[in-house]
């Protein structure tokens, strides 16, 4: 890291974000906003990422991301549902309230690579995916990664609300 003027290493805290890999996760935050910040995002302490996959609902799967959101965990989702049996007859609407984005660009060109490896066993299947965000920043990194997708099999779209997100996957 390059130090800056009138800094030293006493001005730095460092956070658990997270676990990757089975290893915590840390960043490098100055100064006490920052923590302050930080609680805010995730006042209730629960940093664990994860997901689950509800197959309840007749026309759609539901994917919960939880916790501090990175590429591992969006290819070991995307992987689950890929498998799963209602695959080709269901959506998917992806619900990213409860998860904080930790993506960067090179991640989302990876991550759309590995998608673009897939291949559809048949030519009709339930392709709509609604990501559900909150917040302008989760918002503008979801809509980039639809962007991205232009060429993929897949029809995402992103939405704040969770009527308009069911309502597209339910079409």
């Amino acid at each position: 890291m390059k130090r800056q003027p009138g800094c030293n290493a006493h001005d730095f805290q460092t956070l658990r974000t997270g676990w990757f890999r089975n290893r915590p996760v840390f960043l490098l935050y100055r100064g006490r906003m920052e923590q302050a910040h930080h609680d805010k995002i995730n006042p209730s302490g629960e940093d664990e990422p994860g997901f689950t996959i509800n197959d309840s609902h007749k026309d759609y799967l539901e994917i919960v991301i939880t916790g501090l959101l990175h590429k591992t965990l969006i290819l070991n989702a995307s992987r689950s549902v890929l498998n799963h049996p209602d695959y080709y007859t269901k959506n998917t609407l992806w619900d990213f309230t409860r998860a904080r984005m930790g993506l960067n660009i090179q991640e989302l060109k990876e991550i759309i690579g590995i998608l673009g490896l897939f291949r559809p066993q048949k030519s009709e299947f339930a392709n709509r995916g609604a990501f559900l965000v909150k917040g302008r920043m989760n918002a503008s990194i979801a809509n980039m990664f639809v962007g991205m997708t232009a060429l993929l099999p897949f029809k995402y779209r992103v939405f704040s609300d969770i009527q308009n997100a069911k309502a597209y996957v339910k079409q």
